[in-house]
């Protein structure tokens, strides 16, 4: 009983997946700030889901967390599922969740917990344009910044854990990457504590 959730979360993503109109599947949160997309891109453990919460408090509107689709107009539009938080997290987001304690606690298929909510600025959106794209960097000890990357590393950090129709990327998808390369902000974000991260976050989407 403990895994239903995320067992039925991942079937839903499945089919959306599979039957969804889409040129490629993000492995990214997404947040909407001045009508434009913020998407957070990072390797498991990079924070994603604790930014994109942590943001969506300090007033960004929550898109979604974890998977985020791109259509033949380089247009995106997040899944809107609850967000799963796991319990490493639970003690940081204390201040930016309420209710977050008294949340029911669920097994992932891996063993680890998590806690579902739903999050504060929750935004049901059309599609919207790529504004920016941060690529997330976290560590001990590490130095907050913001640095611009080329395009290399950006193209790499949108594919990393990305999804095509047919597990085949089109060339109308290449043209949506190169698209949003060219138009949106990309930056690696490093921090260690999740209040420089949003700090920065915050200063360049005013």
């Amino acid at each position: 009983f403990d895994e239903l959730p995320t067992v039925l979360k991942g079937q839903l993503l499945a089919e959306v997946l599979d039957q969804g109109t889409y040129e490629l599947a993000l492995h990214a949160a997404a947040l909407v700030k001045g009508e434009r997309l913020v998407l957070l891109c990072g390797n498991p453990g990079a924070g994603k889901t604790t930014l994109t919460l942590a943001l969506a408090h300090a007033g960004f509107g929550f898109v979604s967390d974890d998977v985020t689709l791109l259509n033949s107009s380089g247009l995106g539009i997040g899944l809107p599922f609850a967000a799963a938080v796991k319990s490493g997290a639970w003690p940081l987001l204390g201040k930016y969740c309420s209710g977050l304690d008294a949340a029911p606690i669920f097994r992932r298929p891996d063993g680890k917990r998590v806690r579902y909510v739903v999050p504060e600025n929750l935004i049901l959106t059309s599609p919207q344009t790529v504004g920016s794209v941060m690529l997330l960097r976290r560590g001990r000890n590490l130095r907050p910044c913001l640095e611009p990357v080329d395009p290399a590393t950006a193209l790499r950090g949108l594919l990393s854990g990305a999804f095509a129709p047919d597990r085949e990327l089109s060339n109308t998808a290449f043209d949506v990457l190169a698209r949003i390369l060219g138009s949106a902000t990309v930056c690696t974000l490093t921090y260690s504590r999740l209040e420089d991260a949003v700090e920065l976050i915050q200063g360049v989407h005013r």
